[in-house]
């Protein structure tokens, strides 16, 4: 019986059904439960945007840190689904920003390529690592960088990322913005004294990498005006 309960819990969850959640809590239905998908009822809300049922959830037990079997929480949920004020109602229950899913990715990447710069400010201040690395070495400048979010660059860069960094075959942010063909990007981190002439582990300068894109000229140049060799 309460397993059924629960599944019913689960899937009025994900539609926001706030009669269904409260009759299946009164009867006993495990707040916590996880779905054949490994979900809880407080991960699916977060990541469908339903506040009123966040709160609801958190009032009545949910675990605000649980993680599925990709290590993913609920605040990673509701950050890659851009419901900002889902994050501030799980960050002022206690949410953890310090923990990684199973790509090693945490919540500074994730709002890093969303571009989510008041998020990055906030997170680092509560003592998220700026330079840690993903499963590849990426870190979150070299996120923000790959998506063109000149905001998130800033940030980070103001909060203390390596500008320099490489992930694990040798690339910089500065490649990634290149290759992508994101100039404004390009042009902030050649502005905050961005590396032109490392090497990745091919061999490549971010100007080698800049030439293989079609309609690369505009970045071509910048990088060459910065001192670019290939």
């Amino acid at each position: 019986m309460n397993e059924n309960l629960d599944e019913l819990l689960i899937f009025a969850a994900i539609r926001g059904d706030m009669a269904v959640i409260e009759s299946s809590i009164s009867q006993g239905a495990n707040v916590n439960a996880l779905s054949k998908g490994s979900m809880t009822a407080l991960m699916m809300a977060a990541g469908e945007g339903y506040l009123n049922v966040v709160d609801f959830l958190l009032e009545h037990g949910a675990d605000v840190n649980a993680r599925n079997d990709s290590n993913y929480t609920a605040l990673m949920y509701a950050v890659e689904s851009n419901y900002p004020y889902v994050i501030d109602a799980l960050l002022e229950k206690g949410a953890d920003i310090n923990g990684d899913n199973n790509y090693r990715e945490n919540v500074l990447m994730s709002v890093s390529r969303k571009g989510y710069a008041e998020y990055i400010k906030a997170f680092i201040e509560r003592g998220i690592d700026v330079n840690v690395g993903n499963y590849i070495g990426d870190t979150a400048l070299h996120i923000a960088a790959d998506n063109g979010q000149s905001d998130a660059i800033k940030v980070l860069i103001e909060c203390g990322a390596n500008i320099n960094a490489t992930n694990v075959v040798g690339w910089t942010p500065l490649m990634l913005a290149a290759v992508r063909g994101h100039g404004a990007s390009v042009a902030l981190l050649l502005e905050n004294n961005a590396d032109v002439n490392l090497r990745n582990d091919y061999g490549s300068t971010a100007l080698t990498e800049a030439r293989k894109i079609v309609g690369s000229a505009a970045i071509v140049e910048l990088l060459k005006r910065a001192g670019a060799v290939e």
